[in-house]
């Protein structure tokens, strides 16, 4: 079976042009199998709420994924009771369960609320990114960011992470992780 591999420079090339990793990954795995219509390619899709959506690899591995175990960076999974209002919230009101991305874009909203109300007291856009570098963000101190996030000096972003074991095809957080930076 023939594969491929997404080099760094690739994603790094794509993320300068405002093209997140995840759909780079995707375009290219498109692209991929247009060209080498002899190798293997698993594409699978399911009619939710009248709209397609991906599976999950866990959904296509089925009981073969359980026992797997791997980093997640964001999950509506993870035992932090505002994480999981959240999730909760989210999938009452959109019928579905949140990824990372919802995560992650309803958190940057807060961080830029807070940065513009707390910080600046304007919105400013370049400022609000200067702000943001070497800056940590508790839930105490804006409760929408939902777990405390930093952003290193040259605007990384740094917060908690998960250790993720696949169960029963579930997903179940088996530990969480530092921050790197701390």
């Amino acid at each position: 079976m023939e594969g491929f591999v997404l080099e760094a420079s690739r994603i790094a090339r794509e993320k300068a042009r405002g093209i997140w990793p995840g759909r780079v990954a995707t375009d290219y795995l498109d692209r991929w199998a247009a060209e080498k219509p002899h190798a293997n390619a698993l594409v699978a899709w399911r009619l939710d709420e009248e709209r397609e959506t991906r599976l999950s690899w866990r959904e296509l591995a089925a009981e073969a994924a359980n026992g797997v175990v791997g980093h997640v960076g964001l999950t509506v999974d993870a035992p932090i009771p505002e994480v999981k209002a959240f999730g909760e919230r989210f999938q009452k009101r959109f019928k579905y369960k949140p990824d990372h991305n919802g995560l992650k874009g309803y958190t940057a909203v807060y961080a830029m609320k807070y940065v513009t109300e707390k910080k600046l007291g304007k919105l400013d856009r370049k400022a609000l990114a200067k702000t943001l570098h070497g800056l940590t963000i508790s839930p105490k101190d804006e409760p929408g960011i939902l777990m405390e996030t930093s952003w290193n000096d040259v605007g990384e972003i740094d917060r908690i992470s998960f250790l993720a074991e696949v169960v029963n095809g579930q997903q179940r957080i088996a530990k969480i992780l530092p921050k790197l930076g701390k």
